[in-house]
C-alpha cells in the first residue's frame, strides 16, 4: 500500500521552485547588467586608457572626468557609461600600501583610470576637478598648488603613449582641461592639447 505525501509537501515543492526560477533570472539580468554592449556589432575590450595621477604625499581628492562623443559623462557617479569604465576612484587618503612581509608602509602615487573598450569614433575629452582639498594635514604632507599627471594610452595593436599633460592645480572646486582627443573609424587619434572644455557641473 503506498502512502501519499502530506499536503505541505507539494507547497514546499512549488515554494522552491518558483525561489529557484526567481534566482535564476535575477542572475542572467545581473550578467546583462555587469556586462552591456556597447554598440550592436562592436566588442568591448580595452583600446585606450586615461590616466590621472598625482603625487603620493598629497591627501587631495582629485577626480577624472571624461566627456564621451555622446556627451554622456563618465565619473565617480557614473563609473560605467556604454563602452567606458572608471576602474578605480581614489579618494586621495587611500594611498597607502603595507608589506605584509615587513610590516612597513609606504605611500603609493595616487590613480584614477579611465578605460576605453571599444572603438567608438568622435571627440573624447579629459578634465581633471579638485572635488576636496585636505584638511588640517601635518607639514609633511604636500599642499596645493601642484601639477596632476594626464595620460592618453592607446593599446592595440601595441601599448603606445600618444599624450601626458601635466595640470597645475590649486582649488577645491577647480576644473581644468588635460586634453582632447577624437577617435577615427580606424582608429586613429588626434590629441588636441589647447582644448578647454569646462563640462563638469560645479557648484
Amino acid at each position: 500500500m503506498s502512502r501519499r505525501r502530506p499536503g505541505y509537501f507539494w507547497a514546499w515543492l512549488d515554494l522552491y521552485a518558483t525561489m529557484l526560477g526567481v534566482i535564476t533570472y535575477l542572475f542572467i539580468v545581473a550578467v546583462v547588467q555587469v556586462h552591456p554592449a556597447a554598440k550592436p556589432g562592436v566588442a568591448l575590450k580595452a583600446e585606450y586608457l586615461v590616466q590621472l595621477t598625482w603625487p603620493s604625499g598629497a591627501r587631495d581628492d582629485l577626480d577624472l572626468h571624461l566627456l564621451m562623443p555622446d556627451d554622456r559623462q563618465l565619473n565617480f557617479r557614473e563609473h560605467e557609461v556604454g563602452w567606458c569604465v572608471l576602474d578605480h576612484d581614489d579618494i586621495g587618503t587611500n594611498g597607502v600600501y603595507v608589506d605584509f612581509a615587513t610590516g612597513q608602509t609606504r605611500a603609493l602615487e595616487h590613480r584614477e583610470v579611465a578605460t576605453v573598450r571599444a572603438l567608438v569614433p568622435g571627440r573624447y575629452v579629459a578634465n581633471v576637478h579638485v572635488y576636496r582639498r585636505a584638511e588640517g594635514t601635518d607639514s609633511a604632507t604636500l599642499q596645493l598648488p601642484y601639477p596632476a599627471r594626464v595620460t592618453l594610452t592607446r593599446l592595440n595593436p601595441r601599448v603606445e603613449e600618444l599624450a601626458a599633460v601635466d595640470v597645475p592645480l590649486e582649488r577645491t572646486g577647480e576644473q581644468k582641461t588635460a586634453f582632447a582627443f577624437t577617435v577615427a573609424e580606424d582608429g586613429a587619434v588626434a590629441v588636441d592639447l589647447a582644448a578647454d572644455v569646462p563640462f563638469i557641473p560645479v557648484r
